[in-house]
């Protein structure tokens, strides 16, 4: 069997699925074997007659004990329906061998094949897992073996003989048809894992391809689809908004006196101080070559001014050659933004060539529309 197959987790989730996939939305079926027990009073008054009275009592409490159990576990206890059906099975058989008797007792010796409808029921109908549909299909055999057969046998030897034929007959029918409904749900659950491992995977390709389209190769820094797609649809008119422009200082110098992967170097490392001095009070964003675009989330403009300073500072720390790193910063802020974003990005930049201008290695800060140093 395939399910042997199985590692314990998946055992685990083989089950899971088929209960909550498989039998649980089916449970309302579990009435049906009642009912048919239930419907059989009209054989018992046609072969009793008279004597039925007590037989049909005993069904109907049964069949009431059987209706109100299936309810309360189908609706309290959901995980336990299969062993309650398995119950419910076996005690319609052992029901079945008191009828049995009762037809034996008036010489009635056609009353005593309901046992083959549990047989039939089980194998074609039900949706028990393997485990338990093989439990009922033995029980219920073994119930007719030791019950109902001996007698008959001594009323109808080779009668009997033909009956244990087609009873062991159903219940090999039956057990297979079982065994083949299991390998069905294991393949259904197969391919409904795969396509989940397909899902996951697809989910986490795409949310990789998404982070790599924002995401600048280079530094790791977001890039302008970034700014576009994520951080200009965020900001709002009416709220304060703080930029900064940052341009590296003579990096064509750079590149042209130590190579490109040097300079490809500085600017990782620039990446990596920005990144530290700016931490969770904004987003920095690769815009274009060695110039860098920072939107901060802060309220005041002095504490903004506060950390353009700081990040000015920090950059020194980075080797360019014989010398230290610089930048030229410009910024713009405003309580109230009442423009597009690429208006205020553009004034940060009008105020970051001021600073290269003034000789670099400076800030420049647009204060609403009048440019301060």
């Amino acid at each position: 069997m395939k399910i042997m197959q199985f590692t314990r987790i998946q055992r685990l989730r083989f089950s899971s699925y088929f209960l909550e996939q498989v039998y649980l939305p089916y449970a309302k079926f579990s009435y049906v074997p009642i009912f048919m027990f239930l419907s059989f009073l009209i054989g018992d008054v046609m072969h009793f007659g008279e004597a039925a009275f007590w037989p049909a009592i005993y069904r109907l409490i049964l069949c009431s004990i059987m209706l109100s159990a299936t309810y309360y576990i189908k609706n309290h206890r959901p995980k336990a329906l299969q062993t309650g059906e398995v119950l419910l099975l076996l005690s319609g058989s052992l029901f079945l061998v008191y009828i049995a008797e009762l037809a034996f007792a008036i010489n009635d010796t056609n009353y005593q094949d309901g046992i083959m409808l549990v047989l039939v029921y089980i194998g074609t109908f039900s949706r028990l897992s393997l485990k338990y549909s093989a439990t009922a299909l033995t029980g219920a055999l073994v119930i007719y073996l030791i019950g109902i057969s001996p007698t008959m046998y001594v009323v109808d030897q080779p009668k009997e003989v033909e009956r244990l034929t087609l009873y062991f007959s159903a219940y090999i029918l039956c057990l297979t048809a079982c065994i083949r409904r299991e390998l069905e749900y294991i393949n259904q659950f197969k391919q409904t894992q795969q396509i989940r491992s397909q899902q996951l995977t697809l989910a986490a390709q795409s949310a990789k391809l998404k982070i790599m389209t924002l995401t600048d190769p280079l530094t790791e820094l977001h890039n302008r689809l970034y700014l576009q797609q994520v951080i200009e649809p965020s900001i709002k008119i009416g709220q304060p908004l703080a930029i900064m422009m940052v341009d590296v200082d003579h990096f064509k110098k750079i590149n042209d006196q130590f190579g490109h992967i040097k300079g490809d170097r500085v600017l990782q490392k620039l990446a990596t101080v920005m990144k530290n001095v700016i931490g969770n009070k904004g987003s920095v964003i690769r815009f274009g070559g060695e110039e860098f675009l920072i939107i901060c989330d802060i309220q005041q403009q002095h504490d903004f001014e506060q950390l353009a300073d700081k990040l000015l500072n920090s950059v020194h720390c980075i080797a360019a050659g014989n010398n230290s790193l610089s930048v030229s910063i410009g910024t713009y802020y405003t309580p109230n933004l009442s423009q597009h974003v690429d208006d205020a990005i553009h004034r940060a930049d009008e105020c970051l060539y001021q600073s290269k201008n003034k000789g670099r290695n400076c800030i420049t800060h647009y204060q609403y529309s009048v440019p301060v140093r």
